[in-house]
């Protein structure tokens, strides 16, 4: 990239500076990378890519999501008029207007990849997920650091992979994403929560197995940042279309194997419209055999040590020859260290999570009966 400096550093306009109209009161409401949220500058960007050639177009940025702007690595949007061509940066056959170069902050005492590879591991089951590859940043020729280019889940996004323009999407609670206009999904859940609807008019509303290989993931993967945030279901407005889940924002995941998830998510603080569907299935008799069948099935294939170790290892071997020069950039100064002990919990984590996390959702089951 290739952008002017002003738009980076200085006190009246830069975006990676709180600037002179920070509050520390209203951290995620003020300064200069909160309204350069909301604005579009120009940029330079050239594409390097594995084979040896290159790209180059002028595009339009922004800062991107609602805490990374406060960390000293964002995330940036940037905008193409003739559109990015995924199969070139992800292997994926979709074309849209705007990238993510998403800031590996969130890892930095942790796992930098852990969002992407929990992606990748899921991205032949059931249900959408973001195409995302790491990339190599450079600013004004200054290096940037690790980033990780995948498509934003926006409607644009929805459109492409249904092939419809008319789309409803939203969160668990009913609602357009970052707004409050309802949708046929906030219609959905006030029925359940009326006790006015059955389990066979439900499956006619929700796409029942991607809905249930996304809700093993969570569970399996113990997702801290859901179900409160980071749901997202989408469908095709018609009569007949179902809702169906897109997979985002992983990288709050993997804790300790033997904790039990299903305690976790049953506190009071998640009794909310986020778990209505869920909870709702799972007082099903029908649903309760077929969500230990899938996460029998799941266990023995996508969710199997074998699986998740390999898939960790081929991770590993892009990310760790440029860790050190990451860490250096940003001045963590434990930033390897901390690296290696989260493979390890992670390894650890991927070999024993199976027999524990069948266990807690038998044993879950048993309770609520």
């Amino acid at each position: 990239m290739r952008v002017d400096n002003d738009l980076m550093f200085s006190d009246s306009i830069g975006c990676y500076v709180p600037g002179i109209y920070y509050n520390p009161k209203k951290e995620y409401y003020s300064g200069n990378y909160y309204h350069f949220k909301s604005r579009k500058a120009p940029v330079l960007c050239s594409y390097i890519f594995p084979d040896g050639t290159v790209e180059e177009e002028e595009v339009k940025f922004k800062i991107h999501g609602r805490v990374t702007p406060m960390a000293p690595q964002k995330s940036i949007r940037i905008y193409s008029k003739k559109g990015f061509n995924f199969k070139r940066f992800t292997g994926d056959s979709v074309c849209l207007d705007k990238m993510v170069l998403r800031s590996s902050y969130s890892g930095w005492h942790d796992l930098p990849y852990k969002d992407g590879l929990i992606t990748n591991i899921c991205r032949d089951l059931n249900f959408n997920t973001t195409p995302f590859q790491p990339i190599i940043l450079y600013v004004n020729n200054y290096y940037w650091g690790i980033h990780g280019a995948r498509a934003r889940a926006d409607k644009d996004f929805i459109q492409v992979l249904s092939h419809h323009k008319k789309v409803e999407y939203s969160n668990d609670m009913g609602y357009k994403t970052r707004t409050k206009e309802r949708t046929s999904m906030y219609d959905l859940i006030q029925k359940i929560k009326k006790d006015s609807i059955s389990y066979e008019e439900l499956k006619t509303k929700i796409d029942i197995p991607g809905y249930t290989e996304w809700l093993v993931v969570q569970l399996f993967f113990q997702n801290y940042d859901w179900p409160k945030n980071n749901t997202l279901f989408y469908r095709v407005e018609d009569e007949y279309s179902k809702w169906k889940p897109i997979l985002i924002d992983m990288d709050a995941c993997i804790g300790k194997p033997n904790y039990n998830w299903m305690k976790h998510i049953s506190k009071e603080k998640y009794n909310t419209d986020c778990t209505v569907i869920m909870k709702f299935l799972f007082q099903q008799k029908e649903y309760q055999q077929y969500f230990l069948q899938t996460s029998q099935q799941l266990l023995k294939t996508t969710l199997s040590q074998e699986h998740l170790i390999e898939q960790l290892d081929q991770t590993a071997k892009i990310y760790e020859p440029l860790l050190k020069e990451h860490y250096n950039r940003w001045g963590s100064l434990s930033g390897m260290e901390d690296y290696l002990k989260a493979k390890e919990n992670c390894l650890m984590f991927f070999k024993e999570r199976q027999a524990v996390y069948l266990k807690h959702i038998r044993e879950y089951f048993s309770s609520i009966h």
